[in-house]
């Protein structure tokens, strides 16, 4: 069989705005072309495009009731309520409930977390274990990457006087459950430029927001707790950001960026257990948590062992680090077997 070349070919492009943004960036002319090919072709788009740090991060308070998201978690923080966790069974799901987690660990251990089993309790709260979690004290339901649509299981929390709270990114219908707050780039009202955020990024933003509010308030001197590394969990974001497969723009691209730092230092236990089963010997790439890394996790959420990649991402255990790793990689050989 003869070899196909491929030819590239630039799209047509005026060359002097080629050159006026090379000029004005101080780049490379054919790295100015590429952009105004993209579409970034003023210098606003492109500086943007081109600053890859979390420290001018967006201001979460943008974002529909993100205030009272803030309130209303940093209240149960501080007042010791029982909180549950609601994730997905996906990657993104698995990598916000362990975002949140984290967070929560610094504080309190009066919360725990729930993955439902994709077969058994389908996609997103259900009314069955709502009831059950009614009559364990929680006072705080939150729920990551899912709950936007779930109507029935939030009023069932609000009669039982349980506030919920939603982080989520899927698009809502144009009505809402009556939940305290619903935190969605993709509500049918918002008007961000966020629409691009998967839950992992959405969950960092309300986090950012909760230590900004503590700052404020002096919460960590007065209680003296050491203040939460929020940039620690950025290899988390990027989990979840190139396994949801949403758009590497804005700050997706700087989360990503930023992201790929923390986990050289494979500071997470289950992520660095999870590529040592895989024999990652190289510095991790968005390949690597694309191709081989998010499938494992993915595989526990798809035949069967739904809460085993938040567990990993979490566990400080080398042995259960271990033993749920090597389970991953067993199911994930059996998805790859069957075609899930």
């Amino acid at each position: 069989m003869d070899k196909i070349e491929t030819i590239w070919k630039m799209r047509e492009c005026s060359m002097q705005d080629v050159k006026e943004l090379a000029y004005d960036l101080e780049i490379p002319i054919s790295v100015a072309q590429v952009m105004i090919t993209r579409g970034i072709d003023s210098v606003d788009k492109a500086e943007q495009f081109l600053d890859l740090k979390i420290n001018k991060l967006h201001n979460p308070m943008t974002l529909p009731d993100a205030e009272i998201a803030i309130k209303r978690i940093s209240k149960a923080i501080d007042t010791g309520e029982k909180i549950f966790v609601w994730g997905d069974y996906d990657v993104d799901g698995a990598s916000s409930t362990s975002i949140l987690a984290r967070f929560l660990r610094n504080f309190t251990s009066n919360f725990f977390i729930f993955i439902p089993d994709r077969i058994q309790d389908g996609y997103g709260p259900n009314l069955k274990i709502f009831e059950d979690i009614a009559s364990r004290g929680v006072k705080l339901i939150i729920t990551v990457d899912c709950g936007t649509t779930s109507f029935e299981p939030i009023e069932y929390a609000k009669s039982k006087n349980i506030d919920v709270v939603v982080i989520d990114h899927h698009q809502s219908t144009e009505t809402l459950p009556k939940a305290n707050a619903i935190v969605n780039p993709n509500r049918f009202d918002e008007t961000s430029n966020l629409t691009y955020l998967c839950a992992a990024g959405v969950a960092f933003l309300v986090l950012s927001g909760i230590v900004t509010r503590f700052r404020e308030q002096d919460f960590f001197k007065k209680k003296n707790i050491q203040e939460p590394d929020l940039l620690s969990y950025l290899d988390l974001v990027a989990l979840g950001t190139v396994c949801d497969v949403v758009p590497l723009q804005g700050l997706n691209r700087a989360f990503v960026f930023q992201g790929l730092k923390v986990l050289q230092k494979r500071n997470n236990l289950g992520i660095k257990t999870l590529s040592d089963v895989a024999n990652i010997n190289s510095k991790i790439s968005t390949y690597h948590l694309g191709y081989v890394i998010g499938p494992k996790i993915n595989a526990g959420g798809r035949i069967g062992k739904s809460n085993h990649g938040a567990n990993l991402l979490l566990t400080e255990d080398p042995e259960i680090a271990f033993k749920i790793s090597k389970e991953l990689n067993q199911l994930n050989e059996k998805r790859k077997s069957i075609y899930i």
